[in-house]
């Protein structure tokens, strides 16, 4: 635990840190949430997840602004289907193109 005293997000997380940075600082000057932001993590391994990210003023008893909080769900799987589902259209988009006149269109490998 000693090694951790006297650090901060930017000595583990690097460029993620920097955006969080600006982000929480953005939220305490406007005083308004982040909300359902998508953002990817680049792992220090080479693996690559994504984040739904939810920001929010948090408050003291008398409305000042203090501080943020908030929480990030995983949604990897899910932006991963999308960019699956994006390759699928300009597959078919790329198959309808070389077929004008609407014969039957070929079969494509999804």
């Amino acid at each position: 635990m000693s090694d951790l005293l006297g650090k901060s997000d930017f000595d583990f997380f690097g460029e993620h840190a920097r955006n969080a940075y600006e982000d929480e600082q953005q939220i305490i000057r406007t005083k308004q949430p982040l909300i359902n932001q998508v953002e990817q993590e680049d792992k220090k391994d080479g693996h690559v997840s994504y984040v739904s990210t939810t920001k929010l003023p948090l408050r003291n008893h008398e409305g000042q602004v203090i501080g943020t909080f908030g929480i990030s769900r995983d949604v990897s799987r899910l932006v991963m289907m999308e960019k699956e589902l994006e390759q699928c259209k300009e597959k078919l988009h790329l198959a309808n193109e070389k077929n004008p006149n609407n014969q039957q269109s070929p079969k494509i490998s999804m």
